[in-house]
């Protein structure tokens, strides 16, 4: 950067270690920066002919051209796959397991599913963030604008995972409409996938895959526990008994889905995904042609405000345990929606 580029990066006095104060605060400050008379000047902006020749200059279109046949394929054998998996393992599975209660029977099928999905692709994410070395964007996050450009290959390994999770979220459009029990965040649900397929293709198309691979890195990890858990509430009441053993894993569970939720969601994906991508390098991304972060930010930005809405249920159903409203660890989506069907 030049001397004044390099006067921008000290105006927005980033720091090292930010709280949501400085998340909230600096996203303000860079907007401003960004819509500043003199960047607007050099901008030469003029909406909506501005925005169509930096969408035209600064767009892959390799994601619609070559990614939305692979994607469309993976959507589909999931659903496929999901189906064969209900119906020709889960179903005797159920019927071997005697649940007690009908419902646990009718739940444990999506929940065993999702578990077993959501490991394998965190899992492969892991390989890639953690264990092999290659995307150390975890510990580096800053390393996310190294030689980056809107013009950068993605590499395949990382364009797997992308199609794979795009395929899933796709899958998961059409399983909240028709598989899927209906819960009271039913709406939200369906906004959560669009969203993050238009944050997938977003930042396939505008070479923000850096932050795409570690935003699912922080999410799907909290999915694996809340569906393990799930797993283990349904069969805790089998055969007319009760086992206390599920119920041990059920409280372990929900503990450890709780602090990753905290520590996954609400404090790594704002500091080590939004703060980089928002705050703390802004100047020097946009003078590299990164000009498309601000609408990229709001999209994260909607997932942070879901995530919130999300943790408040949690934060509920251990508030109904401890007061004693709740006497089981059953999801309050789900009994919010059977409340209903009883009313009609």
């Amino acid at each position: 950067m030049n001397m004044e580029e390099k006067a921008d990066w000290m105006l927005l006095n980033c720091t090292e270690n930010p709280n949501y104060y400085d998340l909230v605060y600096g996203i303000y400050r860079t907007m401003k920066w960004w819509l500043s008379p003199r960047m607007m000047q050099m901008k030469n902006y003029t909406f909506p002919i501005g925005f169509y020749h930096d969408v035209r200059d600064n767009m892959n279109l390799d994601f619609f051209t070559d990614g939305l046949t692979p994607v469309t394929y993976i959507a589909l054998l999931i659903t496929i796959a999901r189906y064969m998996f209900e119906g020709l393992f889960c179903k005797p599975l159920v019927k071997r397991l005697n649940f007690t209660v009908k419902s646990d029977g009718e739940k444990f099928p999506e929940s065993l599913w999702k578990f077993l999905i959501y490991s394998l692709m965190w899992s492969y994410l892991y390989y890639l963030i953690i264990i092999c070395g290659k995307y150390d964007y975890f510990h580096n996050p800053n390393l996310t604008w190294i030689h980056w450009s809107h013009k950068i290959d993605i590499p395949f390994d990382i364009q797997i995972i992308y199609f794979v999770e795009c395929g899933f979220y796709l899958h998961s459009i059409y399983a909240t409409l028709y598989m899927d029990m209906k819960r009271r965040d039913h709406n939200l649900m369906l906004m959560h996938h669009v969203v993050t397929i238009l944050l997938l293709m977003l930042s396939y198309s505008f070479r923000f895959y850096r932050f795409g691979i570690m935003t699912l890195f922080f999410h799907d990890i909290n999915d694996i526990l809340l569906e393990f858990t799930k797993c283990n509430v349904y069969l805790r009441k089998r055969n007319g008994r009760f086992y206390l053993y599920h119920e041990r894993i059920t409280e372990i569970g929900f503990v450890s889905f709780l602090i990753s939720w905290c520590i996954s969601r609400l404090y790594w994906f704002p500091f080590k995904v939004m703060y980089v991508c928002g705050v703390a390098c802004v100047p020097g991304a946009y003078y590299n042609g990164a000009i498309f972060y601000v609408p990229f930010t709001f999209l994260l930005t909607i997932i942070l405000f879901l995530n919130i809405y999300w943790f408040y249920l949690i934060a509920l159903i251990v508030t109904k345990r401890l007061i004693g409203e709740l006497s089981d660890s059953n999801d309050i989506r789900e009994q919010h929606h059977a409340n209903e069907k009883k009313t009609k």
